[in-house]
């Protein structure tokens, strides 16, 4: 079988599809990232941004079954250094966030154990009684929930705080959205509901990430965030592995 994607071309061989790449050929930035500047573009490589990725999604059968492979994971760190001109995102049809409710602890370990925060819902709510446990009250305009029509929570965020760089500081914390409303803009939402609520106590915020989360850091980013260098000697090349992948400069 063989099918066109403007300079590709896909060749089943042997039950398994090759990629050819027909004139001039293009490195996928994830690609690059992982494989080094040499690696032919891949769509198992591509980012949701790159174009091979765009052309052949949903395109082509065997596209789907291919999943991003691992970036190396190490710990990041991203502060705001001002709480003026929050940027305010409004839900889109069929979407509502709301503060949290007692009982609320089983949909937020359900969200970010979906969203692969942890192994499964049973260590989430762990996490959640051991960190949130004594603060409930606090939670209930701190902790946010993001609700589809039906009324089922697919989303969470929580203005949180902690003891950053020598300062007590506003942190955007778990945030997390189910896989299946990811890529609709919703995160954006739930971000400005944050750092509304982390205006009101604190002259700044900061966040911790991964270089795993770097289309989050992407959204971080637009939102004011930069990167701050506080982890460890890791941290220059995962700035430069996050540049990389995302096609910008952020150090």
């Amino acid at each position: 079988m063989k099918r066109a994607f403007r300079n590709h071309h896909l060749r089943r061989e042997n039950g398994s599809v090759r990629h050819n790449i027909a004139r001039t050929p293009r490195i996928c930035p994830l690609s690059k990232a992982i494989r080094g500047a040499s690696a032919p573009l891949s769509p198992a490589l591509c980012t949701t941004k790159c174009r091979c990725y765009v052309e052949q999604r949903g395109k082509h059968p065997d596209f789907a079954s291919y999943e991003t492979p691992s970036v190396k994971s190490i710990r990041l760190a991203m502060m705001r250094n001002a709480m003026r001109h929050v940027p305010s995102f409004v839900c889109p049809a069929d979407y509502t966030i709301r503060t949290y409710r007692r009982g609320d602890e089983t949909h937020w370990a359900e969200i970010e154990s979906s969203a692969g925060e942890f192994p499964d819902a049973a260590q989430a709510l762990h996490r959640f009684t051991m960190e949130f446990g004594p603060f409930l009250d606090a939670l209930e305009s701190r902790c946010f929930i993001l609700e589809d029509s039906s009324g089922t929570a697919i989303g969470t965020a929580t203005a949180w705080h902690g003891l950053f760089a020598g300062e007590e500081r506003g942190r955007v914390h778990w945030v997390g959205l189910v896989p299946m409303h990811q890529g609709k803009g919703l995160s954006r939402p739930l971000l400005s509901a944050v750092l509304t609520r982390l205006a009101q106590d604190y002259r700044t915020a900061y966040l911790t990430t991964r270089t795993t989360n770097y289309r989050a850091i992407n959204l971080y980013c637009s939102f004011g965030f930069e990167p701050y260098l506080v982890h460890g000697p890791d941290e220059g090349e995962g700035w430069a592995m996050v540049e990389q992948l995302l096609q910008r400069k952020l150090l």
